[in-house]
């Protein structure tokens, strides 16, 4: 069966494949989200963004889900076989002071990243904005796997997208592919890719905030 001809097409669930939902939804665009289904609730990266990143996801998203954003003072760095714990937060700020009070702050306040480092539990966020895609009317939501991509290189166009359930989506608009390292879309139109490194075995843990009562005393505290 062949759905949402002529429309723009998001590929994958990602947290980038939520931002383009969302940014398509906000301008009214109708738009299809190919999803093989919710975001497990794992840890992934992204969790301690840099000192750019998180504030800025903050702005567009933390008075929405203030729950999912919390004041970071520290963060811990693994080199070979050196842990260190950098301490970036201003020791004179109150404990208490989280980045739901930015609420109050005027639309156009950027946090300065020497005083106001966010961490972002990601296991909730990237589940909300999830739902939030889903539940947008402009959203046609495909629960699938894609089989094939057919690229026409001579107009250099995305033409089919074949789904694993038999289902096809017929000339879409625009292709946003957000699936990462496999850039199925990349590969169907041959687009290669050249690894800078050698392989590499990563491991990420999920770190919950610890209460002020609960946190262990330390000298350098």
């Amino acid at each position: 069966m062949v759905k949402y001809p002529d429309l723009p097409v998001v590929v994958g669930s990602s947290m980038s494949g939520m931002h383009v939902s969302d940014a398509l939804s906000r301008e009214g665009i109708k738009y299809c989200l190919i999803a093989g289904g919710p975001p497990p609730s794992i840890p992934r990266l992204g969790e301690s963004m840099n000192e750019c990143a998180s504030p800025d996801i903050w702005r567009h998203y933390g008075r929405l889900y203030p729950q999912f954003f919390f004041p970071k003072n520290h963060i811990s760095l693994l080199n070979g076989e050196i842990a260190t714990i950098a301490h970036f937060g201003d020791p004179t700020r109150p404990f208490q002071e989280t980045v739901e009070g930015f609420a109050h702050r005027p639309a156009d306040f950027q946090p300065l990243s020497a005083k106001y480092l966010i961490h972002v539990d990601r296991v909730g966020f990237d589940q909300a904005l999830y739902d939030k895609a889903c539940s947008e009317s402009n959203c046609h939501v495909i629960q699938g796997k894609i089989a094939r991509i057919i690229h026409d290189s001579e107009t250099d166009r995305i033409t089919r997208i074949e789904l694993d359930n038999g289902d096809a989506i017929e000339s879409p608009a625009y292709v946003f592919d957000t699936s990462g390292p496999r850039g199925i879309v990349a590969n169907a139109a041959g687009v290669g890719m050249e690894s800078i490194s050698s392989e590499q075995y990563v491991v990420w843990d999920h770190y919950r905030r610890n209460t002020e009562s609960s946190s262990p005393e330390m000298s350098w505290w």
